[in-house]
């Protein structure tokens, strides 16, 4: 075999080995800015839509189902009209010592009010379910 061969199944080999690492690099990197981008405004931010959808179905929702916020009936009703209740910013901290939960209202912007006066102090409902699957 020449050795100009060697040689050019080298640098092909290599600029291959570079791409690939080039490739990998580039999606980790994509990842975490496009995660630090979302996260950067309300750490905790929940739709206020996704809580009322919550409440009125009594059954446990798929994973699936809470990123979209969606139930089985409501897809139909996503697309006649798109109601906003506002965002809330909360906290949830366990206490493992006392055995004691507590849920702080960090931030609420845009929600409505809901008494006559037309102020309304933002609460959390928090509601506890057991988990149904079973893990392994």
């Amino acid at each position: 075999v020449p050795p100009w061969a060697l040689v050019a199944i080298a640098v092909v080999a290599g600029l291959l080995i570079l791409c690939c690492c080039f490739c990998i690099c580039k999606k980790c990197c994509c990842k975490k800015k496009k995660k630090n981008k979302k996260e950067k405004g309300m750490k905790n931010a929940i739709n206020m839509k996704d809580v009322k959808d919550m409440d009125n179905d009594k059954d446990q929702l798929s994973e699936e189902d809470l990123e979209t916020g969606l139930t089985e009936g409501d897809e139909k009703e996503e697309e006649k009209e798109e109601e906003k209740l506002g965002k809330l910013q909360f906290s949830i901290d366990y206490d493992f010592q006392n055995n004691q939960l507590t849920v702080g209202v960090i931030q609420a912007a845009e929600l409505p009010a809901l008494d006559m006066g037309g102020t309304s102090d933002p609460y959390v409902k928090l509601f506890l379910m057991p988990d149904k699957k079973k893990k392994y």
